[in-house]
């Protein structure tokens, strides 16, 4: 056993767990001023078409007589694996469809680690090298976070359809104008 990389491998793990809980922050910021925005988006919206709007912590609905469309959400501090947040657009009086609305960035991005059995120096430096080069994703993520875009990704929630994928859009307003041309 080499102690020296063991006390390296353990100073590299504090250095990740507080590069991520900087950037665990700074992701739950964007993200609630993002569905902020979708929901501002979604009531300026009808508003402008002259519909009441409704607002409750979870969903905003907006309505013209028998017209509704409702965008529902849960709370803020959901989790999602591979997204940063889902709503829900029950457009059903309009097209009778529901839509997912998925928020996550333009640019995915997927870590994969992969561990394997052998002498326990070998297995540590290894660690030290993946652990490393997730200190500098994390550093760079961070550095460009300001210029990181986000993107709203549209399904159709239909179980008869394949690809129920409508389409990818900048903001809430630029998916509910498709909607409606």
């Amino acid at each position: 056993m080499d102690l020296t990389s063991m006390k390296q491998l353990q100073d590299l793990k504090m250095i990740r767990n507080s590069l991520g809980q900087e950037l665990g922050q700074k992701l739950k910021v964007k993200k609630e001023q993002y569905i902020q925005t979708i929901r501002s988006d979604f009531a300026d919206f009808f508003r402008k078409q002259g519909f009441k709007i409704e607002n409750q912590t979870l969903s905003v609905t907006a309505t013209y007589n028998e017209l509704t469309a409702c965008l529902s959400h849960k709370d803020p501090e959901t989790s999602y694996l591979g997204y940063y947040f889902i709503l829900n657009l029950d457009f059903k009086t309009f097209n009778n469809k529901n839509y997912t609305i998925l928020l996550g960035r333009s640019e995915p991005s997927i870590s994969v680690s992969v561990s394997s059995s052998g002498p326990q120096d070998s297995n540590i430096q290894k660690e030290i090298e993946s652990i490393q080069r997730s200190i500098e994703e994390t550093k760079n993520r961070l550095e460009n976070f300001p210029q990181e875009e986000w993107k709203l990704i549209i399904k159709i929630d239909d179980s008869s359809q394949r690809n129920p994928t409508v389409g990818t859009f900048d903001s809430m307003r630029e998916f509910l104008k498709s909607l409606m041309e």
